[in-house]
């Protein structure tokens, strides 16, 4: 996708990186990679690690019960190591080039990127709270629906951009009562990192161990209480096309 020049590269090795250094879950290693497209290559891209097994997704409905218990079992303890990561904004993972250091940017993300959002002007943060993260959600939606290409674009038709102009205008206007509140005595927000893709076509097994989480790219550093969502693993469908993963 063209619009995410640079940023969905940078983030995606910088997400691999960090989760290498800083935790024990299985993901490829990152031996090269370039997000300037006008290298010798003539594009970016992630030289990555060949990862041994087959997809999960392949071999979900072979399973007993017992090696099911055993996968969603070490899947928990991956998903608890990304829960205690610790980060003050919501967004992207980026690495430094100055200090080596992680640091949160924009968020990216298809909602913020895909066909003619990436010409416009959004709200693609970082975010500092929750509130704010969810507010420039809704902005960006707004003003992408009132995009002349938007009921044109490869992923709306008319029903759909209908749909979701009328959830929109709702969240749109109590935004605009929220300044008439008090805000609420809470205590400081946990943002953490989240693979936001963990479906079975994403996870690398042999056998019932799993080697490896792939397919990073839409990883990113969000509230704590995305964890509470139901996991694709799960609440997704069987089979998931490769154009989907």
């Amino acid at each position: 996708m063209p619009h995410f020049r640079r940023f969905k590269t940078q983030s995606e090795v910088a997400t691999l990186q960090f989760v290498a250094e800083r935790t024990i879950i299985p993901a490829p290693k990152v031996y090269a990679w370039d997000a300037d497209p006008n290298n010798p290559v003539g594009a970016e891209y992630i030289l990555l690690e060949k990862i041994p097994g087959e997809r999960l997704s392949d071999r979900w409905e072979g399973l007993s019960e017992d090696e099911k218990k055993h996968v969603i079992g070490q899947l928990v303890d991956i998903q608890l190591q990304l829960f205690h990561t610790t980060f003050d904004k919501v967004g992207s993972l980026f690495k430094n080039a100055d200090n080596d250091s992680y640091e949160v940017g924009i968020l990216v993300d298809q909602l913020l990127y895909l066909n003619a959002r990436g010409k416009m002007v959004l709200d693609r943060g970082p975010w500092d709270s929750t509130e704010e993260y969810l507010i420039g959600l809704v902005h960006s939606s707004s003003a992408f629906l009132d995009h002349p290409d938007a009921p044109n674009d490869d992923d709306y038709d008319e029903r759909n951009v209908d749909r979701i102009r009328n959830a929109c205008q709702p969240l749109e206007e109590a935004i605009q009562t929220f300044p008439s509140f008090q805000p609420m005595d809470v205590s400081p927000e946990r943002f953490c990192l989240q693979h936001m893709s963990l479906h079975r076509a994403n996870i690398m097994v042999e056998g019932t161990k799993v080697t490896s989480i792939i397919e990073w790219e839409e990883a990113g550093v969000y509230p704590a209480w995305v964890f509470g969502e139901s996991p694709r693993l799960v609440s997704g469908p069987d089979v998931i096309d490769d154009e989907q993963c």
